[in-house]
């Protein structure tokens, strides 16, 4: 039925055609492993950015609460500075320091000590490093140290 020279043909485009179906199932096996490639780098990539906005979210939370803290204290000192103020118009404390020289200059020096040392205790280096470490706004030393100066 069909000749010899209907075959050739028949099979040059047989050829041809299976040639092409090779050529695009492996580019198309090489785009989908690259592909794949990508995609692990992409979920590697956001693990670690999801880690780090999680790292800044805590980052920001615990500054809110310092941030919050420091205010508040700010607060209670400008009210004890204004007590203090209003106290020392009521004294004369010029007068006061010429009749009773050692009582004034002790009581001055002993506070004077005091307000050094919380000044040294609350900006120690340390506490700000287990602060940050811990997540932790204050510290129990802190809270015992601001009852003694409300005393």
């Amino acid at each position: 039925m069909f000749g010899f020279g209907a075959i050739v043909p028949m099979l040059l485009v047989l050829t041809t055609v299976g040639g092409g179906v090779y050529f695009y199932y492996t580019s198309t096996q090489a785009t989908i492993q690259q592909l794949r490639e990508n995609n692990y780098a992409l979920e590697a990539a956001n693990k670690t950015n999801q880690e780090t906005i999680s790292q800044m979210e805590q980052a920001a939370e615990i500054s809110k609460k310092l941030n919050k803290e420091l205010s508040d204290k700010y607060n209670q000192s400008e009210s004890r500075v204004n007590s203090l103020r209003d106290k020392l118009i009521d004294h004369d404390l010029t007068n006061l320091s010429i009749k009773k020289s050692g009582l004034i200059e002790k009581r001055i020096n002993n506070g004077t000590k005091k307000v050094f040392e919380h000044l040294e205790s609350i900006t120690a280096i340390e506490r700000l490093q287990s602060l940050v470490e811990t997540g932790e706004g204050s510290s129990d030393g802190d809270k015992a140290q601001n009852n003694s100066d409300r005393n």
